[in-house]
């Protein structure tokens, strides 16, 4: 198994088996901008759930609180929150598989599949469950939570949108570079957004502030995705010009690659931050997926270093399996 277009893998690849034709197409040169070391992670801890069979995943952090994912003896996806010293399980009553994406406080957000294998997004708040199911399409997906603020993806049409519900209302969340062909918001602090969209043959992370949005690609990448936000620092993943994928941080003005320092760790992907603490996971040596949560240490001071670009051609295939280092079977 392999990593994430953001808990993506499955879920992009269901939603556009569903919904979108196949599509072919070359990543090209990333914006130019300022990279700096890696940033060193403190003590990263792995996790593995004790009812994995076939890898964990963590993809959200609330204060010291983790919520994540694992493969069941069948692949199945299920679900977790991990308090620092148990794991408890987390599956939306009467379904299939459920994914867990994002956690704000006490509340949680993610997607499960139920009985006639359609696709909802859901929330629970620690005593129940609530389905979550954009209005303007199908296949809702939430990823992400910031009090009472969530965001996520749908299908509307042939087309795959984010979307912004703050309780009341849905806002649909499209990056408004030309091309764009879809958008998928994935996490949220406060009126900030994060998340990736493929603009003709492009893909890149995006923020959003409320009103505009800032492409994201790290130097040299030939891809990028933002997952996580918290305050000024920003979390994803980037595939380097080998096509490793490696986590990144991003202040707002430096880049900086965040890798676990296992020994055999093939790659690396970042997907939720909250204050100094990173979760997300990690590929072994023998290509099993784990979780990881660390603290992040302070980083360097910025280096005189060259602007850098890159470009790499890959397919269609090969940016839908980027959730979960490339294969990503659901998260």
């Amino acid at each position: 198994m392999n990593c994430k277009q953001a808990l993506a893998a499955k879920h992009i690849v269901v939603l556009l088996s569903a919904s979108l034709a196949p599509m072919a197409f070359v990543l090209a040169a990333a914006r130019p901008s300022r990279a700096e070391p890696i940033a060193p992670l403190n003590s990263p801890q792995a996790l593995n759930d004790p009812q994995a069979v076939k890898g964990t995943f963590a993809v959200g952090v609330s204060g010291s609180n983790v919520v994540g994912g694992y493969y069941s003896a069948t692949a199945a996806n299920h679900g977790f929150f991990y308090n620092g010293s148990s794991f408890t399980p987390l599956d939306f009553p009467g379904s299939t598989t459920t994914t867990i994406s994002g956690i704000s406080g006490n509340s949680i957000v993610g997607l499960y599949t139920d009985s006639a294998s359609q696709t909802h997004g859901f929330l629970y708040n620690g005593s129940s469950w609530t389905s979550l199911d954009d209005p303007s399409g199908n296949y809702t997906v939430a990823t992400g939570i910031s009090g009472n603020d969530i965001v996520g993806y749908f299908v509307g049409g042939s087309a795959i949108h984010g979307f912004h519900y703050d309780g009341a209302s849905w806002t649909t969340l499209d990056d408004p570079t030309p091309g764009t062909q879809l958008t998928v918001a994935y996490g949220i602090s406060g009126s900030d957004i994060v998340g990736y969209f493929l603009e003709g043959s492009h893909v890149h992370g995006f923020s959003y502030d409320g009103s505009s949005y800032s492409t994201l690609d790290f130097p040299d990448s030939i891809s990028t995705a933002a997952y996580g936000i918290s305050d000024d620092n920003i979390v994803g993943d980037y595939q380097d010009s080998s096509g490793i994928y490696h986590g990144f941080l991003y202040d707002g003005a430096n880049w900086f690659t965040l890798d676990v320092p296992f020994p055999g760790t093939a790659a690396t992907q970042a997907y939720g931050i909250s204050g100094d603490m990173v979760v997300g996971e990690y590929l072994d040596s023998s290509l099993v997926n784990h979780g990881f949560v660390a603290q992040l240490n302070s980083v360097p001071e910025p280096s005189s270093v060259a602007l850098l670009i890159g470009g790499a051609a890959w397919g269609l295939a090969a940016w839908l399996a980027r959730g979960r280092f490339g294969a990503r079977a659901g998260r």
